[in-house]
C-alpha cells in the first residue's frame, strides 16, 4: 500500500457522500468516499492510502477521462517480472509504487528517472491516517 501526505484543501458532503480535495505540494487530488472521520476539517493534514494495482500510467494527460487524479511523477525504479512490472514512483516527495501489467510497461517503454502521468480514481483513495486535525 502507498501512502501520500496531504492537506484537506475542500469537504463537500450530500447525505452520506462525501466530496474531499487535498493539496500534495502544489498537486491537487480528489477523494469520494462514504465515511470521513468527524475530526476531519479544511486544514487537516492526513496520509492517503492508495494500493498499486489501483494506480494507472501514461505517457500524458487523458482529456476526455472521468478521473480528475492526473498527476505528474518520476519514476525511480522499474522491477520487470514475468507478468508484472512495479514501477516506483515519486510524487511530490512520496514513494508511491505502480503494479501494471509487463506487457503495459514495455508497450510505454518506460524508463528509470523520466515524467510521466499517474492517474487515481478518485473512488480509489482513502485516508488511513489523521496526521494533525
Amino acid at each position: 500500500m502507498s501512502s501520500i501526505v496531504a492537506t484537506i484543501e475542500t469537504i463537500q458532503t450530500n447525505e452520506s457522500l462525501n466530496l474531499v480535495s487535498f493539496f500534495v505540494g502544489e498537486e491537487r487530488l480528489s477523494m469520494m468516499s462514504l465515511e470521513l472521520h468527524k475530526s476531519l476539517k479544511e486544514g487537516s493534514k492526513v496520509k492517503l492510502a492508495i494500493k498499486p494495482s489501483h494506480i494507472a500510467l501514461s505517457r500524458e494527460k487523458q482529456f476526455g477521462l472521468s478521473s480528475a487524479n492526473q498527476v505528474e511523477v518520476m519514476i525511480k525504479n522499474i522491477k520487470n517480472g514475468v507478468l508484472l512490472s512495479s514501477v516506483t514512483l515519486n510524487f511530490c516527495g512520496n514513494v508511491l509504487e505502480a503494479l501494471i501489467t509487463r506487457e503495459s510497461q514495455e508497450r510505454l517503454q518506460l524508463c528509470e528517472d523520466e515524467k510521466i502521468v499517474a492517474i487515481i480514481n478518485e473512488s480509489e483513495l482513502s485516508i488511513s491516517e489523521i496526521v494533525d486535525v
